[in-house]
């Protein structure tokens, strides 16, 4: 059975980065780790977090949430060499 943090993982995930998401969200999660920031957690465990297979531990959910956060920091920042639109009301 999916439990809800498996369903916000790969949420997260997609939202964040596609289809292919795992690699990228090992990545993004590795600024998290609470035992220090590092490039990557292993993208294997990612996998088996969303498989079921292993437990998905207390930090992650937290962090995800920061993810998210950075998500939409992106989404609202103007495209590079792009000037800003400005809507007329």
């Amino acid at each position: 059975m999916t439990d809800r943090r498996q369903v916000l993982l790969a949420s997260v995930g997609r939202l964040a980065h596609g289809l292919a998401w795992q690699r990228a969200i090992a990545a993004d999660l590795g600024r998290y780790h609470p035992n220090g920031a590092r490039d990557r957690i292993d993208e294997r465990l990612v996998r088996r977090w969303a498989a079921g297979h292993r437990p998905i531990p207390d930090w992650v959910g937290p962090a995800l949430a920061a993810i998210c956060r950075d998500v939409a920091v992106r989404a609202r920042a103007p495209l590079p060499d792009e000037p800003p639109v400005m809507l007329q009301h």
